[in-house]
C-alpha cells in the first residue's frame, strides 16, 4: 500500500501506510517512557518506606533512650531506678502457694512503692510468676521498697553506698538501685557469689547518721512500760483475709511460731473494713471486704497478734477525689501528680483520723503505717521541699495517729514501715523520702525497715570475701545494725520486714538468723502472693534468743487478756 493515510501516533498526525501504522500502534513503549510511567509508583513506595523507617527509628530511639536512662538511674547513686517494696496482687490471685500472682501495686496503686517499696516501690518494675511471688524496682519495698523494701519490689530510694565502690530501692521504695527478682519459683535460690578465700572478713563499717533532733518528750509518745516487738508474722492481702478458710489455715500454720502475728491490709486507696468515716462514705471509698471484728476474734482464739497495714500517703483515690490534697510545690502550687497526698493537708488528716479511730475501736493490736514517706519517682526540684520540711509534714500525720491511739486508751501499738537504705546512708536518702527515723521514733512503738535483699543492686553492698555468711544474711544484718546506730536507745523498737518471695529454705533461715544476730526479737515476712510454705517450714526450727523469750511471753499474755 503505497498511498499514505493519515493516522494518529503519539498525538501527532503523520502520513504512514497501514503496516507502518499497525507497527506503530503495536510497538512497545520506549524504555524511557516505561521508566517515566513507573516513577510515580517508585516515589510513592520510597515515601512509604521512608515514613516506616522514620517511625521505626523513632520507636527504637525512644526505647533505647529509655533503656539508657534506666541504666543510668540504676547506676546513679542519688536517684536510681527501682521498684516499690510493698505491692499486692489482685484479690483473685491471693491465696496460697498455688496462687498465680498478677502484679499490682498495693492492689490499687500504679507503681512508681515500698514493698514498695523501694520499695517500693517501688519501687521496679513488675514481674509475675506462677510460683506465688512477684518482684520489684523500687520498690514498693515490705513500704515494702523499699523488691520494696524498694519494699518492698516489693515490694516497696537514692543511694550512696558507704561500704561499696560500686554505685547502686527500697523499695518499693529513690535510694539504692534495685534489681528485681527474677520470675522463679520459691524453690529457686537467690544467687550468691562464691566467697574468695584470699581475703579475710572485715568488720562492718560504722554508720554516721546526722538526723534531725527528736521532738521533746512532752510532745512525743511516752510509756512507763517498754514494749518489745517480738512478734513473728506474715502479711495477707484483704482478698486473702476475706477467704475465711484460707485465713484460718494461715492462722493455724502460724501457731507454731513464738509470738505469732498476722499483718493484713486495712486501708489502701479504699477502706477494707466497716467504718463510719464520713469522708470515706461521701467519696464512696468503703469496700467492707471482710468482717474485722470476726478476724480479730479468730486471731485471739489462737493467741495471734493482729496488725493492720494502713497505707498513709500513697492514696490515689483521695488524691483524685480531692485534688487539693495532692502534694504540691510550695511556691508554684503545682501538683506532682494524682497518686500521693500531702500528709499534713487538713483534709488528709481528717479523713485518716476517723478511719484510725474506728480501727482502734475494734481492738486491733497494732497499726502499721506504710507508705509513710514522700515519693521518690519525682525529682527534689518537682516537690520543692527539703528533707526536714518533708519530715515536718510526716510528723504531723504520725502525731495525729499517736493522739488517736492515746485518746482511746493506748492499748493499740503504732508502727511505721521505712526504707532499708536509710540504715546504710541516711543523709542522702533522707532528703528524698523525709523519713527521719530518730525524730519519728518517740511517737511510735515499732519501726520496721523493709530489709529485702532483692531490692539491693546485684554486685553492690555485699562482698563475699569481706562480709559474713550469705548475701541474704548480710544485707538484713547490716540494715538492722545501721538502723540501731540511727536510733540509739530506741533501737529496741526494731522489728523488720524480711523477704518471703523468691527464696529457698536456706534463704529464709539466713534472714531470720540475721534478725536475731543484729539484736532484734521479731520480724514480719512479706510476700504479696501470700505463699508462705517455706516460712511455715522454718518456724519450728527458729531458735529464739533467751533475751527475747520473756518479752514474747508478755506480749502473748496481753493478747489473751
Amino acid at each position: 500500500m503505497n498511498t499514505g493515510i493519515p493516522c494518529i501516533v503519539g498525538l501527532q498526525e503523520i502520513k504512514c501506510d497501514t503496516r507502518f501504522a499497525l507497527n506503530q500502534a503495536l510497538a512497545p513503549v520506549p524504555a524511557f517512557k516505561r521508566r517515566a510511567s513507573v516513577l510515580p509508583y517508585l516515589f510513592f513506595a520510597a515515601f512509604l518506606i521512608g515514613v516506616g523507617s522514620s517511625l521505626s527509628f523513632t520507636i527504637f530511639t525512644d526505647r533505647a533512650e529509655e533503656q539508657v536512662a534506666l541504666a543510668r538511674r540504676r547506676d546513679d547513686p542519688v536517684n536510681p531506678a527501682y521498684p516499690v517494696p510493698h505491692w499486692s496482687p489482685p484479690e483473685s490471685s491471693a491465696g496460697g502457694c498455688n496462687a498465680v500472682p498478677v502484679y499490682t501495686d498495693d492492689a490499687e496503686h500504679a507503681v512508681p512503692d515500698e514493698g514498695e517499696s523501694l520499695s517500693s516501690s517501688s519501687e521496679s518494675e513488675m514481674v509475675s510468676s506462677s510460683s506465688g511471688f512477684s518482684s520489684v524496682s523500687s520498690v514498693v519495698v515490705p513500704d515494702v521498697v523499699p523488691v520494696p523494701p524498694l519494699e518492698p519490689l516489693l515490694p516497696e530510694v537514692p543511694v550512696s553506698p558507704s561500704d561499696s565502690s560500686a554505685p547502686s530501692t527500697e523499695s518499693s521504695s529513690s535510694a539504692m538501685s534495685v534489681i528485681a527478682p527474677s520470675a522463679s519459683s520459691e524453690d529457686q535460690p537467690v544467687p550468691e557469689p562464691s566467697p574468695s578465700p584470699e581475703q579475710p572478713q572485715q568488720p562492718l563499717p560504722p554508720v554516721r547518721p546526722e538526723p534531725v533532733p527528736p521532738p521533746s518528750s512532752s510532745s512525743a509518745h511516752s510509756s512507763s512500760a517498754r514494749f518489745i516487738p517480738a512478734q513473728v508474722g506474715v502479711f495477707l492481702t484483704e482478698g486473702s483475709v476475706r477467704r475465711k478458710d484460707f485465713l484460718i489455715e494461715t492462722m493455724d500454720a502460724l501457731k507454731t511460731a513464738t509470738g505469732a502475728a498476722l499483718i493484713f491490709n486495712v486501708k489502701g486507696s479504699a477502706v477494707y473494713f466497716d467504718s463510719d468515716a464520713p469522708l470515706a462514705k461521701k467519696l464512696d471509698l468503703l469496700r467492707n471486704t471482710y468482717d474485722l471484728k470476726e478476724v480479730i476474734s479468730l486471731a485471739r482464739e489462737r493467741g495471734i497478734y493482729t496488725i493492720g497495714r494502713f497505707i498513709a500517703v500513697k492514696d490515689s483515690s483521695l488524691a483524685q477525689s480531692l485534688p487539693e490534697t495532692q502534694i504540691r510545690h510550695p511556691k508554684t502550687n503545682r501538683s506532682v501528680g494524682s497518686v500521693w497526698v500531702d500528709p499534713s493537708n487538713p483534709s488528709v488528716i481528717t479523713y485518716n483520723k476517723k478511719i484510725l479511730e474506728d480501727l482502734v475501736a475494734y481492738g486491733i493490736d497494732e497499726v502499721n503505717l506504710d507508705y509513710i514517706r514522700y515519693p521518690t519517682e519525682y525529682s527534689l526540684f518537682s516537690i520543692g521541699l527539703t528533707g526536714r520540711e518533708k519530715a515536718d509534714h510526716l510528723e504531723e500525720f504520725i502525731r495525729m495517729a499517736r493522739t488517736v491511739i492515746d485518746e482511746h486508751g493506748g492499748k493499740t501499738k503504732l508502727g511505721i514501715s521505712t526504707y532499708a537504705i536509710l540504715g546504710w546512708e541516711f543523709p542522702v536518702n533522707f532528703e528524698h523520702v523525709g523519713q527521719d527515723i530518730a525524730r519519728l521514733a518517740p511517737y511510735v512503738d515499732v519501726i520496721s525497715p523493709m530489709a529485702y535483699p532483692a531490692t539491693f543492686a546485684a554486685g553492690a553492698y555485699y562482698n563475699p570475701s569481706k562480709h559474713p555468711r550469705s548475701r541474704m544474711y548480710y544485707l538484713v544484718y547490716r540494715t538492722l545494725t545501721g538502723y540501731a546506730e540511727l536510733l540509739g536507745p530506741d533501737s529496741y523498737k526494731l522489728r523488720p520486714w524480711i523477704q518471703g518471695y523468691g527464696i529457698t529454705a536456706k534463704n529464709i533461715r539466713d534472714e531470720i538468723d540475721a534478725v536475731f544476730d543484729a539484736g532484734a526479737c521479731g520480724f514480719t515476712v512479706w510476700n504479696a502472693s501470700n505463699a508462705y510454705n517455706l516460712v511455715y517450714g522454718a518456724l519450728p526450727e527458729i531458735h529464739v534468743p533467751e533475751r527475747c523469750l520473756a518479752k514474747t511471753a508478755v506480749v502473748v499474755d496481753n493478747i489473751n487478756k
